[in-house]
């Protein structure tokens, strides 16, 4: 300021003093107000960012709330279908024409006929029933029946039946080892559950077999 002030002509001394007084006290102030500026121009930015940052994850939350409730709701539904499919094959298999097949292949297992070879027409009838439990295995593999369920509603004859129609299943898998692959993944599968209630009597085949005839058409 005072180069400045020398180098001025004398008639404007005084002017260049005035100006000199007016930057003095005002130069802090605009400094301090832009520094503030500045300084709050970046917490707002902070700001901004964290807001945004809590934004994220609440809508991260929310859609992972979502996805479980998505979840669930598939899980349901698929339960409550299970138990619909489940509760029409029972009455499919006490009616005919499967509560015919079971008392002619039944009836012929007691003479002896499903051990011959050829197996008689009566005997072969156990096909009839042989291809439900196929069905019914293929539906427990692709996840459409609960395996529990199922084992908890059919174990009783698909274990009897892969006793009475053995012989039939043993010489037909043997030429063609795919027919009935999922009956035999049923049958160990509801095997598996039924030894985790521990020792059991032996299978008794003869009162299965005089039920399956005696069974009211």
């Amino acid at each position: 300021m005072a180069l400045l002030l020398g180098a001025a002509p004398k008639r404007y001394r005084g002017s260049v003093t005035l100006f000199g007084e007016l930057v003095a006290v005002f130069l802090p102030s605009a400094a301090g107000a832009i520094t503030g500026a500045l300084a709050y121009r970046e917490v707002s930015m902070l700001a901004v960012a964290f807001l945004t940052a809590i934004g994220t994850v609440i809508a991260a939350g929310a859609a992972a709330s979502a996805a479980r409730s998505t979840r669930a709701s598939v899980e349901m539904t698929r339960f409550a279908l299970g138990v619909t499919t489940l509760r029409g094959l029972l009455p499919e298999f006490d009616e005919e024409p499967l509560r015919r097949a079971r008392r002619l292949a039944a009836a012929a297992v007691t003479r002896g006929e499903m051990v011959t070879d050829p197996p008689s027409e009566h005997a072969r009838e156990a096909e009839e029933v042989l291809d439900f439990f196929e069905t019914l295995g293929l539906l427990v593999r692709l996840g459409a029946l609960d395996a529990e369920m199922v084992w908890h509603t059919f174990y009783h004859w698909v274990e009897g039946w892969w006793h009475a129609a053995s012989p039939l299943i043993t010489r037909e898998r043997a030429a063609r080892p795919q027919v009935w692959g999922d009956f035999v993944r049923l049958k160990e599968t509801l095997a598996a559950f039924e030894q985790k209630r521990g020792p059991s009597e032996p299978f008794d085949l003869e009162a299965f077999l005089r039920d399956e005839i005696a069974f009211p058409a």
